[in-house]
């Protein structure tokens, strides 16, 4: 998962970068087949993704003012408005949200899964 299998480029990547696919080739780096729209697709979600990762609250943040978990201390009511709309607290809305969450999630268990690890 982090390019020790080698590194693959879409063949229409390949293809526009003209003297570099060939240093790239000899880098390693291989053609597949594949499309460059999930290329694009892929190169747009990462940074979008990667935002969310550093930017939201992890679960123990979301709910600091209610021991979290074992060994963590409670922690008074931040003050900053941003963080304080996503800690959780009992409410209507939280209750809304984490049921739809709730029933997107148990709706999406009949549907097909594969196994992440095939042939890994």
């Amino acid at each position: 998962m982090i390019g020790l299998n080698g590194v693959s480029l879409p063949l229409t990547v390949f293809e526009r970068l003209g003297p570099l696919a060939g240093w790239l080739e000899g880098m390693g780096v291989v053609q597949q087949p594949w499309g460059g729209q999930d290329f694009l697709r892929m190169a747009i979600a990462i940074p979008i993704l990667m935002f969310v990762v550093l930017a939201c609250p992890n679960t123990l943040q979301i709910l600091a003012r209610y021991e979290p978990a074992i060994g963590v201390k409670p922690r008074p009511a931040d003050t900053v408005v941003g963080r304080r709309m996503v800690e959780w607290s009992p409410s209507v809305a939280w209750a809304i949200g984490i049921s739809v969450i709730a029933a997107m999630g148990i709706l999406s268990l009949g549907g097909p899964s594969e196994f992440l690890y095939w042939q890994f």
